[in-house]
């Protein structure tokens, strides 16, 4: 506009002389004023786009341009739910997906299961790395998780995440009929900066409910190559839930809008998680890598309320419970995942080559009931 403004002075100073020059100097500075104002049109609809509807914070969540829904959560906003497992932390952040928090009274209430869209935990593909991870040996016998076994996203270290990619549309056609409902796609660190010590807690009255401790740290190994190495401690005491219209001994739960007594609530967890993931280029268009995750979980879970007056509860006896007794249901469990492979390109052909193995154990069995 400055230009524009100019031309016109000048113009006005030629009127007296010659009209010719004034007709000349209008035309200039019609020219001039439609040329910029056309351009500014043009910026304004080159804008991208921004997204702010949903958003927790200022980091986009949904990647837009990509032609299927997908989620990307970071380790940040990971973080800050609050949340001391991963699939705790996505439930809260991913709309679509839901994590019930009790399926069951037995090892259901440990080993929990994601359900994303609505759908069965078995119709969820879990992969780390691109890489499928393997399924657990609890078997799920209660609610709409019925005779599914998943993969536990909890035996994974949440200290070891990038971010996370989650697909909330079926992928049968691409994966198997193991990802009709979803695909998470875990993808740990892999850069060497820094160090992570986390250490945090939740508790009332004073007391800590949950502890749960982190370490992170990167290294750089040989030329251009990485590993991060993730442990992570947590320590979780069971709950007690009040309830104003106090306790019913009956086998049914809420019944009659009161809570039945014992079998319901967090269970008391000991778990350990720790992993690495590396990676060593050998030339150019060649690299190796590996990661490894390994997990051992200790937890109590209470069942239901036996009650003294049915007929299978010995009430007499040096053995007996006159007042009836709550069993508990433990689990012993050891987890872990290795990979291995490489990866390159070869003309204008990339190429990966892998081998990975999964292996989940699991004791399971009751404590404090007539069981010999």
């Amino acid at each position: 506009m400055k230009q524009a403004l100019h031309r016109a002075r000048a113009s006005n100073a030629v009127l007296g002389y010659c009209p010719l020059a004034l007709a000349i100097g209008s035309v200039l500075l019609s020219g001039t004023i439609q040329a910029e104002e056309k351009t500014a049109e043009d910026e304004r609809r080159t804008l991208s786009t921004v997204v702010v509807t949903g958003n927790r914070g200022a980091e986009q969540r949904t990647v837009t341009s990509s032609p299927v829904p997908i989620d990307v959560v970071s380790a940040k906003q990971l973080q800050s739910t609050g949340k001391p497992g991963l699939m705790e932390a996505l439930s809260a952040v991913i709309p679509s997906l839901t994590l019930p928090e009790k399926t069951g009274w037995d090892a259901s209430g440990i080993a929990r299961a994601p359900n994303l869209r609505g759908l069965s935990a078995a119709e969820v593909l879990v992969l780390v790395n691109g890489k499928r991870r393997h399924t657990s040996a609890t078997l799920n016998i209660n609610g709409i998780n019925t005779g599914a076994a998943p993969a536990d996203l909890d035996l994974i270290p949440i200290s070891a995440i990038d971010h996370v990619e989650v697909l909330r549309d079926g992928a049968a056609a691409q994966y198997g009929s193991d990802a009709i409902a979803g695909v998470i796609n875990v993808i740990l660190k892999a850069d060497t900066s820094g160090t992570s010590v986390t250490n945090a807690g939740l508790g009332y009255d004073g007391k800590k409910q949950t502890v749960q401790q982190s370490l992170n740290k990167g290294f750089e190994i040989g030329d251009g190559g990485i590993v991060q190495l993730a442990l992570d401690a947590r320590s979780q005491n069971d709950d007690n839930k009040a309830s104003a219209n106090g306790y019913s001994y009956e086998q049914a739960y809420d019944l009659a809008g009161k809570s039945t007594y014992g079998g319901y609530g967090t269970p008391k967890t000991n778990l350990l998680t720790l992993g690495y993931n590396a990676e060593l280029p050998i030339d150019g268009s060649f690299s190796l890598y590996s990661f490894t995750t390994y997990s051992r979980r200790k937890a109590e879970q209470g069942q239901n309320f036996r009650l003294p007056t049915i007929t299978n509860t010995i009430t007499t006896g040096p053995n007996g419970y006159p007042a009836g007794y709550t069993p508990t249901w433990y689990i012993d469990e050891d987890d872990f995942q290795a990979a291995f492979g490489g990866k390159g390109t070869l003309g204008e052909w990339d190429w990966d080559l892998s081998s990975t193995y999964g292996r989940n154990e699991a004791e399971q069995g009751t404590t404090h009931n007539q069981n010999p």
